[in-house]
């Protein structure tokens, strides 16, 4: 299945895969992520990249806590029930199309702070390898990358991929990030063959988010 036909079951489902992800918190979803960011003491310094953002959830979540965010998801629809449930003056979401990310590459910016929720286990080996090239184009010198990884069956149409840590440790090494992981979690969704890791990539120093070497 192509990235094309995975976005066609979130076109079609938008309505029904935003409520359940609204039935959850960003605390109780991205609990290392959330509080790493609630030490920052300058919020409103900091580029945030939300990428694929889905319902918006986690990209209000950030700008609420004062971060300005780029939400960015290939879901017109996905993207229209973020901007129906989850608006925010302090993000922008726009709509660009993995692993490339194109549109976003082209702008130019660096981001100081990477979410990446619900995307790298859509992607196959290839295309993960592509991704990593984009990303390290995303990232800024001083970086925190927060990746969150899904392992166990889908239990719909959607293809996912179960993402072999030592990939990211890989990447991490080849740019410069240190990197580390985080104990394996439950499913907030109750799914008992589901289980979450999240992973962390710290590049350089950033007071109060990442400490000096």
């Amino acid at each position: 299945m192509s990235i094309k036909e995975n976005l066609q079951i979130y076109e079609q489902n938008a309505q029904n895969y935003a409520e359940a992800y609204r039935s959850l918190k960003s605390p109780d979803v991205l609990p290392y992520f959330t509080d790493r960011l609630a030490k920052v003491s300058k919020p409103e310094s900091f580029m945030v990249l939300d990428l694929a953002c889905g319902s918006g959830r986690d990209a209000a979540y950030m700008a609420e806590m004062g971060f300005t965010v780029i939400a960015v998801d290939g879901s017109k629809e996905m993207l229209s029930e973020a901007h129906r449930c989850h608006g925010h003056p302090s993000v922008e979401y726009m709509q660009d199309i993995g692993p490339e990310f194109n549109a976003l590459i082209r702008r130019g910016q660096k981001f100081d702070v990477i979410l990446i929720s619900s995307f790298l286990f859509h992607l196959d080996k290839a295309e993960r390898k592509q991704f990593y090239r984009t990303l390290s184009m995303l990232a800024a010198e001083d970086c925190y990358l927060h990746i969150l990884l899904r392992y166990g069956p889908c239990r719909d149409d959607r293809v996912m991929f179960d993402v072999p840590v030592k990939e990211l440790e890989d990447f991490a090494g080849q740019y410069g990030f240190k990197f580390s992981q985080n104990a394996p979690t439950k499913d907030k969704l109750n799914r008992s063959d589901v289980f979450w890791r999240a992973v962390d990539l710290n590049r350089g120093y950033i007071k109060g988010l990442i400490p000096k070497a």
